[in-house]
């Protein structure tokens, strides 16, 4: 129900709870002090209704100057960020389908693989007052992994599920069409997807597993081809990415990672390797975070857990 229709029900939703007054409560007998209260309380509903359909509207108005108008005032400098950072999400579009067509699989056929996404964790709610969004807690049962994605407000979300229960697919289709939108968008500061898999994280033993490592290996896989301008981009950008939360990291493939398949003793692996993700999305990095793994050898460490993909039957 939008705000007109909710207007032009109003007589009829009042009638009908007056009449519910009269005939069931007081048996048409009201008081006499029931009329006048009645009406007042009317009176000021709507008078709410208008208020929050106000704020409604000037919270919409500011949502679009935002994204239209203020891009038309850049300066040139701001402009050339722009340019980059679509042109940079152009190539992240082109490697994600690159990827999809190396394993035969094309996004059109995406039908969030007929799972069902049970979630636990925060979820942006309907607002009742514009400007406060609200947030809802517990667990609770969405049609598709991406709308839970889209949904959640958590900074750290660890996606777990069982083989071909379409994590992966799920991440890279979330992936492509954040991406294919950021090519569009005007506004320097919108979200930009890195699709990251983790089973090609090789490690040398000399190096730690902390967070310089995590950070070093996104930065390779996001320039597998040695471009250089792609080097120049993420050397200006990815910093300011990071501080400003215009990254989105999407972790794939946890569980799969050489060293966890390897250790001899998995669970300190996946202890350190837990540990390395949350501390590189922590501190200064305002971005958010996706980890999808199986629940078996999944992340132990970070406490944000919020949605599982269930197979369908």
């Amino acid at each position: 129900m939008d705000f007109k229709d909710l207007l032009k029900d109003l007589p009829t939703i009042f009638k009908s709870i007056k009449d519910v007054f009269i005939n069931d409560i007081f048996n048409q007998n009201p008081p006499s002090w029931f009329d006048p209260l009645f009406t007042f309380v009317s009176i000021f509903t709507i008078l709410l209704v208008f208020v929050w359909g106000g704020l409604f509207v000037i919270s919409k108005i500011i949502e679009i100057w935002k994204e239209q108008f203020i891009p038309l005032y850049y300066n040139q400098e701001q402009k050339k960020r722009r340019l980059k950072r679509q042109r940079f999400a152009d190539y992240i579009e082109h490697e994600i389908r690159q990827l999809n067509s190396r394993e035969e699989w094309k996004d059109y056929r995406f039908t969030e693989l007929e799972a069902e996404v049970e979630a636990e964790g925060k979820q942006v709610g309907f607002f009742i007052l514009p400007f406060f969004p609200s947030t809802k807690r517990g667990l609770r049962r969405e049609k598709s992994l991406s709308r839970a994605i889209e949904l959640s407000s958590e900074r750290l979300i660890l996606v777990e599920g069982e083989p071909g229960s379409g994590k992966s697919v799920a991440l890279r289709h979330v992936a492509e069409k954040l991406a294919q939108r950021s090519m569009k968008d005007k506004n320097i500061k919108s979200v930009i997807p890195l699709y990251i898999n983790l089973k090609k994280l090789e490690r040398s033993s000399k190096v730690e597993i902390n967070r310089d490592l995590i950070e070093s290996f996104v930065k390779q896989e996001l320039n597998r081809v040695n471009d250089r301008d792609i080097e120049q981009f993420l050397d200006e950008e990815f910093q300011k990415g990071i501080q400003e939360g215009t990254w989105l990291f999407l972790f794939d493939s946890f569980d799969e990672l050489p060293e966890v398949l390897s250790s001899v003793d998995a669970d300190i692996t996946i202890r350190n390797y837990s540990e390395a993700i949350d501390d590189f999305l922590s501190g200064f990095n305002q971005c958010r975070g996706i980890i999808a793994s199986r629940q078996f050898r999944g992340p132990n460490s970070p406490p944000r857990k919020f949605c599982w993909v269930i197979p369908s039957n």
